[in-house]
């Protein structure tokens, strides 16, 4: 099996389906492992995650108005 190097954007992506769909359903629909998972969470958004979520919304919006 090949490696996959995920971008910032996918991470973000997946993390946020997480919140909405659920944690093991994000791991099963994209290919990752939990673990995985968690670690990105960590790295992502450390202990401080409400002001992480809000720069993760303004990014999500960044993304959608420059990358259609």
């Amino acid at each position: 099996m090949k490696y996959k190097k995920w971008t910032l954007a996918e991470k973000l992506e997946i993390l946020s389906s997480g919140d909405s769909i659920g944690v093991v359903e994000s791991c099963c629909k994209y290919g990752l492992s939990t673990g995985t998972f968690y670690n990105w969470n960590v790295s992502c958004f450390g202990s401080s995650k409400s002001l992480n979520l809000l720069i993760l919304g303004c990014f999500s919006m960044f993304h959608k108005v420059f990358f259609r």
